[in-house]
């Protein structure tokens, strides 16, 4: 303790002594004195692989003593004030801050990054952009996790999307915005009015959707709807759009986003005359839900002129001068916003417009949170399942009368307990009995039957079992392997005695270097004592196909849809089957193909003739070749 508190005390032996400490002692006063020493260090020291080192030994730490580390955020975060620190230590801080982040400090330690947001906008150095990225993502991730911080750092997420460049991740803050506007409605007039302001510097369409669904949806006011209309129209230019096709190539492109920021004030328009006439759509469903709510005066106005933009959408659509015209679904969505302002009900289109979407939206993130609330609650369970106070059971020192037999007898009663209450289960033992494989027939002299078993991270486990169907006793008998598709036997078969009718559990283990489907070589080599050399069986093959091996799994939307948009090939096909309800067999595929529906089950519901939900598994090699296995299945009768 006096030589960590000295400070004249070297380096390395402040280092050594605080490892020390953790590892002889987990006392609360040693763990200070310890944790403040590395927070000394990591100060201190300019040499950015010994910090590394240091937040190393940190994590460890707050694995472990986690608990007793939360107190030090403040002091972890101070550390980023280091002007010497690289990109990987300052990454690595904010990973360490976000496990410590409680309801108590999350507040603090937002304004903090907060302040260090503003500074690195000022800043000049080269690593100020990437650092800019990841002080946001970090930001990001605190309010999803604690949304009650969410109000401090709105803007500074809303401004993400025109800075940030980074179009993954501005994808999950205009979700994140989304989210918050539809479950906090005290945030909904600052993220109105700063989407209003940044709508013009968008330049990602799909960035630029989300906005405009969510002024269509959340602009209330007069004042509001207003700026929300003057915004698009001034962003969509000058009408009609194939008035810009019959001049210079160099007046088109004015507004590309390799311009600059400041110039792009018709980004909305550039996006559009490059054919995205998805976008195009959703324009048009957002001008005529914000005419809806205009008074009838002003409507008139405001209805003539997206009728215009309108016409000219469509109008750019047929036009010979774009490579590909607009697609069936968005030239009726357009038309149908058309038909909707030339009618004079508004009060029923209001009805139908502005209500079912939201109540709909608001329904979509209770189930969210509802499943949120539910994982948790498992994840909670699965770490409760060993309590603090249960018993250790050391079957090898039971005794084998008096008070053993007590003690066996109500571990056997636990066991039937846990049994009939289905608490109890073989996982292992139940695959095992669901994947046999045939090896050989039945007119062999000996039989055999395997399977293959993929543990959870790297190898593959090749059991087979063999029985001697002879009357004589078999010696060497050994299984030689050969593999195909980049797949290594790592181990060779020992020899064994198989005495007649007896059996004989073989394991292998199988490196698995390819995510592809592997195949399996296999024969069985023996000698007998009436037959002079060797006899060998040949066996069936086995295959290896990551199919087999997939979990049910997790994603978030905006993942799931830029997977999607990598395969973007579809596969129809029709199928004879004896069920004859839609969400039936949405739900036999589902358990035939061991994957996770993305989809809530109340989107699932009603009765249409038509049914479409996202599938999603991962397999147990995602760890080292990240696959995955992604699927929309769409069921029509």
């Amino acid at each position: 303790m006096s030589l960590i508190s000295t400070a004249t005390t070297d380096v390395v032996v402040v280092y050594d002594c605080a490892r020390t400490l953790l590892s002889v002692s987990h006392e609360p006063t040693l763990i200070h004195a310890a944790a403040e020493a590395y927070f000394r260090l990591l100060s201190s020291q300019s040499d950015n692989k010994v910090r590394l080192i240091i937040l190393d030994r940190l994590h460890e730490l707050c694995a472990s003593q986690r608990h007793m580390m939360v107190s030090f955020v403040m002091d972890i975060l101070h550390s980023l004030a280091s002007a010497d620190a690289d990109l990987d230590v300052r990454s690595k801080v904010l990973d360490l801050v976000i496990g410590l982040l409680t309801t108590q400090n999350v507040e603090k330690a937002v304004l903090y990054l907060k302040n260090e947001v503003s500074e690195t906008m000022d800043s000049v150095h080269e690593m100020a952009y990437e650092y800019y990225l990841v002080l946001v993502e970090t930001i990001h991730a605190c309010a999803v996790e604690y949304p009650s911080v969410a109000g401090l750092v709105m803007h500074i997420l809303l401004d993400f999307l025109v800075y940030g460049g980074d179009i993954a991740s501005a994808s999950d803050v205009i979700m994140f915005v989304r989210d918050v506007i539809g479950t906090d409605p005290l945030l909904r007039v600052s993220v109105i009015v700063r989407l209003v302001d940044l709508l013009s510097f968008i330049q990602d369409s799909f960035i630029c959707s989300c906005a405009l669904w969510i002024l269509g949806e959340y602009s209330f006011s007069l004042s509001e709807v207003r700026r929300a209309i003057s915004t698009i129209m001034r962003t969509l230019g000058d009408q009609p759009f194939n008035d810009v096709s019959e001049k210079s190539d160099e007046s088109i492109f004015d507004c590309t986003p390799t311009s600059g920021l400041l110039d792009c004030t018709h980004s909305l328009r550039f996006l559009i005359m490059s054919g995205d006439f998805h976008l195009a759509a959703v324009v048009a469903c957002t001008l005529t839900k914000l005419v809806l709510r205009l008074e009838e005066v002003e409507a008139n106005k405001a209805s003539a002129e997206s009728l215009l933009i309108m016409v000219s959408m469509l109008q750019l659509g047929k036009s010979s001068y774009l490579p590909h015209p607009i697609d069936n679904d968005s030239y009726d969505r357009i038309v149908f916003c058309v038909r909707l302002l030339y009618s004079t009900d508004y009060d029923h289109a209001r009805k139908v417009w502005l209500l079912p979407c939201r109540q709909s939206f608001t329904k979509m993130l209770a189930e969210k949170q509802s499943r949120k609330k539910n994982d948790k609650m498992k994840v909670e369970a699965q770490n409760a399942h060993a309590h603090t106070d249960d018993s250790i059971d050391f079957y090898h020192l039971v005794s084998r009368s008096g008070m053993g037999q007590l003690i066996e007898l109500e571990d056997e009663f636990q066991d039937d307990l846990k049994a009939v209450t289905g608490e109890f289960k073989d996982a292992d033992d139940a695959n095992k009995l669901n994947r046999p494989i045939q090896l050989t027939g039945f007119s062999d002299p000996l039989y055999a039957e395997g399977f293959v078993t993929v543990n959870q991270y790297y190898d593959t486990v090749l059991d087979i079992t063999v029985m001697n169907r002879t009357q004589g006793t078999m010696h060497n008998l050994c299984l030689e392997f050969a593999t195909a598709c980049k797949n290594a036997v790592l181990e060779r078969s020992p020899k064994y005695t198989v005495a007649p009718n007896a059996s004989e559990q073989i394991q292998a283990n199988i490196k698995v270097s390819s995510s592809n489907v592997g195949i399996i070589m296999t024969r069985i080599v023996y000698e007998t004592s009436d037959e002079m050399g060797t006899s060998e069986v040949i066996l069936k093959d086995m295959n290896i196909s990551i199919a087999d091996y997939m979990t049910p799994a997790t994603c978030n939307d905006v993942a799931f849809r830029r997977m999607w948009a990598e395969c973007p090939w579809k596969v129809k096909m029709k199928v004879n089957t004896l069920l004859q309800d839609e969400k039936a067999f949405v739900n036999f595929i589902i358990k035939s193909t061991n994957m996770n529906c993305l989809t809530p089950l109340s989107a699932l519901d009603g009765d249409c003739g038509f049914v479409a939900a996202n599938l999603y598994a991962e397999c147990v090699w995602r760890a080292c070749f990240g696959e995955h296995q992604h699927r929309e299945a769409a069921v029509q009768l």
